[in-house]
């Protein structure tokens, strides 16, 4: 063994050697054995027709293992005239999502008005001729992980549901003369974000 002179002693050296391997293998084997997911959202939009009202249904999905905090913007345009939509998709609240937890929320686009327990539609966009919308998220999750959603761009007219646009000529095309008005969300969250439950 050892000695206050400090003689080299070739059985302490491989014993400390064959601890280090041990401990190295283990903490790899199990690295490669609980390999953590990564955090994923997804979104989407849906323009449903069912009364004729105008709504849009926004779905975003947490499709991970990990509680996410997300903010999420959705941009509508009625016939390029943009439309006024809530704080809690206007990217100002934070929303929270459980692990693998789903949020589906209605956002009204023509106003419904409740008296003595009727529903009516005073809709101002009657004869619309195209809707267009953009939604993009920004998430972080309880691993101190973040990022962002590419935005994503939807377009719809009153004989097509809301269907996402793919390809660059159609994006060009469909959102040219609303280009300037589109705002992503930013990489870093605003001080004034408020949290939703």
């Amino acid at each position: 063994g050892p000695n206050a002179a400090g003689r080299y002693d070739p059985s302490l050296a491989v014993l400390t050697l064959t601890l280090i391997a041990i401990v190295w293998y283990t903490y790899h084997t199990y690295r490669a054995a609980h390999r953590d997911e990564p955090t994923l959202i997804h979104c989407g939009l849906e323009w449903p027709s069912e009364g004729g009202w105008l709504r849009l249904l926004a779905a975003i999905a947490n499709r991970s293992p990990r509680t996410v905090m997300a903010c999420v913007r959705v941009q509508l345009w009625i016939d390029d005239v943009e439309v006024p939509i809530t704080p809690i998709y206007d990217g100002q609240e934070l929303i929270r999502l459980g692990p693998f937890e789903a949020l589906q929320g209605i956002i009204a686009v023509s106003k419904v008005e409740l008296k003595f327990g009727t529903a009516r539609d005073s809709n101002q966009y009657a004869g619309w001729k195209a809707a267009k919308a953009v939604i993009s998220i920004r998430w972080t999750d309880d691993l101190g992980e973040a990022g962002l959603v590419d935005p994503k761009y939807f377009a719809a007219t009153p004989s097509q549901l809301m269907a996402p646009l793919i390809g660059a000529e159609n994006l060009s095309s469909q959102f040219d003369s609303i280009r300037s008005a589109i705002r992503p969300l930013a990489a870093k969250p605003s001080p004034a974000i408020r949290i939703q439950a």
